[in-house]
């Protein structure tokens, strides 16, 4: 439970920055760097990542629990 919880504060994190970034930016009228633009897309490749790999790695299990049940 800690680690979802860990999860979803670092999913928080790396998509209310560029989110909050983004809209300020865009409202405001104000140009984006590119520094800040190559941040932005690290942070929801990193969130893409993540989220595939903490699916496959929770996918394993189950699957291999299913395989048993099926096997007895």
């Amino acid at each position: 439970m800690i680690l979802d919880v860990l999860f979803v504060l670092v999913m928080i994190g790396l998509l209310g920055w560029p989110s909050t970034t983004y809209l300020f930016r865009r409202f405001r009228g104000i140009p984006f760097d590119t520094a800040d633009q190559i941040l932005m897309r690290v942070c929801f490749l990193a969130v893409g990542v993540l989220s595939v790999s903490t699916w496959l790695l929770a996918m394993r299990p189950g699957v291999r629990a299913l395989q048993e049940m099926r096997h007895r």
